[in-house]
């Protein structure tokens, strides 16, 4: 498996720094319902499905979207052909990913709220992990190395291919 960057070391701002219950709270405000639809943030969405396009190198890929949000990129990622699992720590945003289903129509393989430090998905399932950094768990007992490193853990094993860190 590959991983983007050897080292996986990132200086979180303070507010990705909070509990888990703290982060749910914190998106408990559909602040990712349609963020990436808004002007001010519509390059990064762009920038983004660019950066991911360059890792689908076959028609149809199994993806897990780790820290998926309100499934932006799952749904687009759906919407190609490619079947998506989408994990998120916010119970908010799943119900935002379930009504987006519901109101479009489209389906993802599946999604459902998870902790990236402890997956509960089968090994070697995916051929693309998404983890959306600004969305990472933080782990107060942990200290960051060790968290990092039970992050990139999990995904490695859920996914025998492309780990990509967007």
């Amino acid at each position: 498996p590959a991983l983007s960057g050897s080292h996986v070391s990132y200086n979180y701002p303070y507010f990705y720094r909070m509990e888990k219950e703290q982060i749910k709270e914190f998106y408990s405000n559909e602040m990712e319902k349609d963020r990436l639809e808004l002007e001010l943030f519509q390059l990064e969405g762009i920038r983004t499905k660019e950066i991911i396009s360059r890792y689908l190198v076959r028609e149809r890929m199994s993806i897990a979207d780790i820290g998926g949000g309100a499934g932006y990129y799952a749904f687009w990622l759906q919407s190609l052909g490619h079947p998506v699992t989408l994990v998120d720590l916010s119970p908010k945003n799943i119900e935002l990913v379930e009504e987006r289903s519901k109101r479009s129509g489209a389906k993802l393989a599946a999604f459902h709220t998870g902790d990236a430090t402890k997956l509960y998905l089968k090994d070697d399932q995916f051929d693309l992990v998404l983890l959306g950094l600004l969305r990472l768990v933080e782990v107060v007992e942990l200290t960051e190395q060790a968290r990092d490193d039970l992050v990139v853990e999990q995904l490695l094993r859920i996914g025998p291919g492309e780990v990509r860190l967007c």
